[in-house]
């Protein structure tokens, strides 16, 4: 979990990201989050993913390298989710747009490309609770 450029005093932060190192994807953008009671709500509820329930990514691979990912706030590629466009291609994406769309139907329908699915399990199930308190 990342918390990008905090002020001085932790009152804001300019982003906020989960990832982890088994996926190529990440959650998204959460940008200029000030930490008063609405936000704070806000914050928890994204959060939820990291610690309480899990989250999940597909990860797409095309010749060999990292094409995209798409990240699911859930387990099982479910709920909201967010794209994110590997750097590997840059520019060249957009030039080509017509065939980068063609690219990802033949991806969808399982012609081109390699598709891996994982599961990120959530911080509190990983946790055991202290017995006897």
């Amino acid at each position: 979990m990342s918390f990008i450029w905090p002020d001085d005093e932790w009152k804001k932060v300019s982003d906020i990201q989960y990832w982890n190192k088994k996926t190529e994807g990440w959650s998204g953008e959460f940008g200029d989050v000030e930490f008063n009671e609405e936000n704070k709500e806000k914050v928890d509820k994204f959060l939820d993913s990291v610690f309480e329930t899990g989250w999940s990514s597909k990860d797409i691979y095309l010749f060999g390298k990292h094409y995209k990912s798409i990240v699911f706030d859930r387990p099982n590629l479910k709920g909201q989710k967010f794209t994110y466009w590997s750097s590997n291609y840059g520019c060249l994406a957009l030039i080509l747009l017509p065939i980068f769309l063609i690219i990802g139907l033949l991806i969808r329908i399982g012609i081109l490309g390699r598709t891996e699915t994982i599961e990120i399990e959530a911080i509190n199930k990983k946790t055991t609770p202290q017995q006897g308190i």
